[in-house]
């Protein structure tokens, strides 16, 4: 035995007793930390315990004592081989281990179909300042904790002595709708109202639309409208029920294109071209037909009445030859296009196309029961309502409406009641921390940020609540900056084009079976001129491996009127291979063990036995 192996440390260090109690301090770790990430989640248990420098204390603790054990029986027997790969093995695991905690990524890549994205989302806060005019930005990570932090958390110092001071954090918030009066006048009118009877109730707030000049939501049974009023002419016509003339529009062409909607309403565009947003299309209605019929193999129109309203456009992208869509308002999910105007071989704009009708056939509509129209007078004091039945024919009533009080429809035995009014009207969201999580539900993260000047202390229109993911703007001297709160960014070395995004389902169900995604890397440092960029179909059991980065099929979101998003799980573990190779090891000295050990194989022989 070697003198330093005779170390009072280096033998307690290379104990079996500290090698029990590692072991069993590790599992007991996990497993609260198996609670704690089913109360507060993977970010919570992440900052309680696995980002925590205790519990790399405890990985090295362990770490030590293997090592120890096996430079304990230094010089090695033969038979002792098994022994020392073991515990090389289990080292190999604890610094592979270490490696990817420290140096690997593990993130989101959401990819809209058609389009190409290359930033990972990771799972870190930041707060970033950026300076739209300048194209720049700054950082700045966001300690999060498992539970509601408060005070002076963040200082984001700007010119002028001014500053940004993160002063709340909540880790889980609830994102709740506050619709409020605004402290400038400036808003719309907002009427929330409880249609109710004996058996069930149910209150909604409506918002006018001051462009359009009203706006619908429909409960089913009855439809309930908010119009805002700009004259007296504007309040006699809605007493004699003509509130449709209200509006300047007869529909809306609503545009899908590369993850963002676009809409135009149908005379800015009838016979011009009209600009989408900043997208680079341009739309043109040569035709719109309230009453679209087919009549030997062509589209005519059989008269005014809104029976099925169509629209024959023409879309655009840049001088490139348009293509000809035919959009039927009661047939949303018919397939729109129609020709192309294109040259063999160009591909598909890609653009989802859908007709709005600002225009309604009653007759049609036999299921509604009544409509509940509103409307804010022109000078704002008063609250005006009308109730018909499913068509303008039948009447029940109308007046001034008045907060808190039960008016009869005329509907069986419905009831409306007002229980709020606000004559100018803002919506804003405001969190509620959420302690603890249940089930598998998932709430973004939230802060309070105070924007303090010099000489002066912060007003409530100084204070900031932001959710995830959102952006607000932020007023210093002449420039307006821009503050957003968001997870950290990771930008990849090359770009992922979704070419097409598959889902198969159930038999006879909407549940989702499989599904998977028909991508094309674009890198543009390995594959020039005439080179065919790598394409790969990544699905559930098959990622695509490039770069260094392994991207798995983690889920997807399909919405209405929008193209498809899938998102790819991003991850990149240098200590993979180390993983791989410690396992291996590992499993090899468990066998030399056996292998080697006499008392052993004297046993399975049976020539141990008296």
């Amino acid at each position: 035995m070697k003198s330093w192996q005779k170390n009072p440390a280096f033998r307690f260090f290379s104990s079996l007793r500290l090698a029990v109690f590692s072991i069993l301090l590790l599992a007991g770790v996990l497993a609260v930390a198996t609670v704690l990430e089913s109360l507060y989640g993977m970010r919570g248990a992440h900052e309680l315990v696995y980002g925590q420098l205790w519990f790399y204390g405890v990985l090295f603790l362990l770490g030590l004592n293997v090592l120890c054990a096996a430079l304990s029986r230094y010089p090695w027997k033969k038979h002792q081989t098994g022994f020392v790969i073991t515990h090389s093995g289990i080292l190999l695991l604890l610094l592979g281990s270490w490696v990817t905690m420290q140096f690997g990524v593990d993130g989101n890549l959401p990819v809209v179909e058609g389009t190409q994205d290359s930033e990972v989302i990771l799972n870190k806060l930041e707060l970033v300042l950026g300076d739209p005019e300048e194209r720049k930005s700054q950082s700045f990570p966001v300690k999060e904790g498992a539970l509601k932090s408060e005070g002076m958390l963040l200082d984001v110092l700007l010119p002028g002595d001014e500053k940004l001071t993160v002063e709340k954090i909540y880790p889980r918030a609830k994102v709740k709708r506050v619709v409020a009066s605004s402290p400038s006048g400036v808003g719309v009118p907002a009427v929330r109202v409880e249609l109710f009877n004996d058996r069930f109730s149910i209150d909604e707030w409506i918002f006018a639309d001051q462009v359009e000049g009203g706006r619908e939501l429909n409960l089913g049974p009855a439809v309930l409208s908010l119009a805002k009023m700009w004259s007296s002419k504007d309040e006699k016509r809605f007493f004699l029920g003509s509130p449709q003339k209200i509006s300047r529009s007869v529909g809306l062409i609503q545009v899908a294109f590369r993850g963002k909607e676009y809409r135009v309403s149908i005379e800015d565009a009838l016979r011009k071209w009209a600009p989408l947003g900043v997208s680079g299309l341009e739309l043109f209605v040569e035709r719109y037909m309230p009453y679209a019929v087919v009549e030997k193999n062509q589209l005519v129109n059989k008269g005014s009445d809104p029976v099925n309203p169509t629209v024959q456009v023409r879309l655009r992208e840049g001088n490139a030859r348009p293509e000809k869509h035919t959009l039927f308002a009661n047939f949303p999910s018919f397939a729109t296009l129609h020709s192309k105007e294109r040259k063999p071989g160009e591909a598909e704009i890609g653009a989802k196309l859908q007709m709005i009708s600002a225009e309604k056939n009653e007759a049609n509509a036999p299921s509604i029961r009544g409509r509940l129209f509103f409307a804010q007078s022109a000078d704002n004091s008063k609250l005006l309502y009308r109730i018909t039945g499913a068509t303008e024919a039948k009447k029940f009533g109308q007046g001034e409406a008045e907060v808190g009080k039960a008016i009869p429809t005329g509907w069986m035995d419905l009831q409306f009641r007002v229980l709020e009014w606000i004559p100018a009207a803002v919506q804003y969201e405001k969190p509620e921390y959420v302690e603890r999580l249940r089930g598998a539900e998932t709430f973004p993260a939230a802060i309070e940020v105070v924007h303090s000047r010099p000489g002066r202390e912060p007003s409530s229109a100084d204070r900031h609540w932001l959710i995830e993911g959102s952006t607000i703007p932020i007023a210093l001297g002449e420039k307006t900056l821009e503050l957003r709160f968001q997870k950290e960014r990771l930008k990849l070395p090359f770009q992922v084009f979704l070419k097409k995004f598959k889902m198969g389902t159930d038999p006879g169900t909407t549940k989702a079976a499989t599904y998977e995604s028909e991508v094309r890397v674009e890198d543009p440092a390995h594959f020039k001129g005439g080179e065919k960029a790598p394409e790969a179909l990544i699905s559930m059991n098959e990622p695509l491996h490039y770069s260094g980065f392994t991207l798995y099929q983690a889920s997807y979101q399909m919405n209405e009127g929008a193209p498809p998003l899938s998102v790819f799980s991003v991850n990149q573990d240098p200590g993979r291979w180390i993983k791989y190779l410690g396992s291996i090891v590992m499993t090899l000295g468990i066998l030399l063990m056996f292998y080697m050990n006499p008392h052993y194989w004297a046993i399975v022989l049976g020539k141990g036995k008296k």
